[in-house]
């Protein structure tokens, strides 16, 4: 348990120094050895991160520019995308990349330089179907999420498997630091069990409330938010639901998810209720429902 208490304290110090918990996660996987980690952060806090880490032999190896998120309004305050600007910028984030072995780590800001992304994927740790979906779909992708691929990349006839429920990072709880190839992806639920193992020797009530966050329906919608839900079983065409949490509240989507009480799935589209009284329509090319088997 040394190595476990070690990282206990890494943990809360990283929480204190206002680290957000997902990157923690990430540190924390590296830190343990199971793969390279990339992280944003400010200039202040990247030195932050890079003084706790050292000592306890983990190296942090910066990218060679700084990086702006393109914030999605829809979205809260989770971006999915970026743009390069100069080492030099007062404005911007720099990327992290940590590993246990300097060499890793080293190699991994080589290969986002070089936009190798299938060698950085899998110093990153991401399966190797997970990649290649990835990277198949970013030329695709422009404004939108990969959340919608990974719907439609899924077996509709299969139950969606919690552990693959990548849109729970919406909301602050996440296992996956990468987007999954489908949401029944046996090795990238293989993934989250790991990083659930190693989070719940070191913070137990992290890695709970992720398999929690992990197991609610997440509600897609590409311009009106993404709504946590606690779906019950269906009762004839009707999911019964309450709403948890919402990165939006302006828009007209939210305002039928906080006032509605069901859903019906019909064909492609997703009608939501308030009893017997349909609130609103949502088309199915702008949206998703997501319902995770616990």
């Amino acid at each position: 348990m040394g190595m476990y208490a070690e990282f206990g304290n890494l943990f809360h110090d990283l929480e204190k120094a206002g680290v957000h918990r997902l990157d923690i996660r990430d540190v924390i996987c590296a830190a343990a050895g199971f793969k390279v980690s990339r992280i944003g952060a400010s200039n202040e806090q990247a030195n932050l991160i890079r003084s706790l880490l050292e000592p306890c032999g983990v190296s942090v190896v910066f990218s060679d520019c700084k990086f702006l998120s393109v914030r999605d309004s829809s979205k809260g305050a989770w971006s999915n995308r970026c743009r390069e600007i100069s080492a030099d910028s007062c404005d911007g984030r720099w990327h992290l990349f940590i590993a246990r072995d300097q060499h890793l780590a080293e190699k991994a800001r080589l290969c986002e330089k070089r936009k190798d992304h299938s060698s950085l994927g899998e110093l990153l740790g991401i399966p190797e179907c997970c990649r290649h979906f990835y990277i198949e779909i970013a030329k695709r992708t422009y404004k939108r999420d990969v959340l919608q691929f990974i719907f439609r990349n899924t077996d509709g006839a299969r139950s969606f498997d919690f552990w693959t429920n990548y849109g729970a990072r919406y909301f602050g709880y996440s296992l996956l630091s990468f987007a999954p190839c489908s949401f029944i992806c046996d090795q990238a639920a293989a993934v989250a069990k790991t990083v659930w193992s190693i989070l719940s020797n070191v913070n137990p009530g992290l890695a709970d409330m992720c398999v929690t966050y992990h197991k609610r329906t997440v509600f897609y919608t590409e311009e009106s938010g993404v709504f946590l839900l606690d779906t019950q079983p269906a009762t004839a065409n009707r999911i019964p639901f309450r709403a948890l949490r919402m990165t939006t509240e302006d828009s007209p989507v939210a305002k039928a998810v906080r006032e509605g009480n069901s859903l019906e799935v019909n064909g492609s589209d997703i009608l939501i209720f308030k009893d017997e009284r349909l609130l609103l329509t949502a088309a199915s090319k702008d949206c998703a429902l997501c319902i995770f088997t616990n």
